[in-house]
């Protein structure tokens, strides 16, 4: 049996994944074993959790969730996958790349970021520096977890901001501190920046309608899986 580990940040990118699985709203092939892993925002926080949950053996390691988009031609909703994670000092990380053409046959390049890109300024720059087409916070260390171990890695992301779209940092004060979203800290946001009350709504609507479609994305994408030979 090929077993599958899928890694996400926040509970939210794979909460539809997780019922459709459950409730067998989707079926997958009965040869595969799915595991899904959250960490909670940053490289560090996913890097801690892998080194804690011990596997045997895995097939593919999944990194999944929302992304921002570093390049114009990218809108919200569109879905990218590939195998190849840039980093923000140049580095290029590279595990073997699982049997699926999709991912065989992709271009594009994910970059890790250790900081949170919330400028169109900011996008640009590191597009040019890195040549990335969209960018995450955690895919990195799920990257190099999987060439440690000898296995295959691949990245599937959704886009959730533009690359013209300013991202307040103030929302950056609504997680706790294991880096998962907290009413708490999201009523103390408000109370100190009301003004942000319609983007935090429209983010919500808009992160349900993306994690329906991301889910797609995964199931689909597993329906061709084969293990590296």
């Amino acid at each position: 049996m090929n077993r599958i580990v899928i890694c996400a940040a926040l509970p939210d990118e794979v909460r539809f994944l997780r019922r459709w699985l459950r409730d067998g709203i989707r079926s997958i092939d009965k040869k595969l074993s799915i595991e899904i892993l959250v960490s909670g925002v940053g490289r560090e926080r996913m890097k801690r959790t892998l080194d804690s949950t011990p596997y045997d053996s895995v097939s593919c390691w999944l990194s999944v969730g929302y992304s921002g988009a570093l390049i114009p031609d990218l809108k919200v909703g569109d879905c990218l996958q590939g195998s190849t994670i840039l980093t923000a000092n140049g580095a290029r990380i590279q595990p073997e790349c699982p049997a699926i053409h999709s991912f065989q046959e992709s271009r594009r390049a994910l970059l890790c970021s250790d900081i949170i890109l919330s400028t169109p300024t900011q996008k640009h720059q590191y597009h040019e520096k890195t040549s990335a087409d969209v960018v995450d916070m955690e895919s990195a260390a799920v990257a190099e977890h999987a060439l440690a171990r000898g296995e295959a890695f691949a990245w599937i992301r959704i886009v959730s901001d533009t690359v013209e779209e300013l991202l307040p940092l103030e929302l950056t004060h609504c997680v706790n501190q294991d880096g998962f979203p907290s009413p708490l800290a999201g009523i103390r946001t408000l109370l100190g920046a009301p003004r942000l009350l319609p983007v935090m709504l429209r983010m919500a609507a808009r992160n349900t309608r993306l994690g329906k479609s991301l889910a797609r994305a995964i199931l689909e994408t597993l329906e061709g899986f084969e293990a590296p030979k």
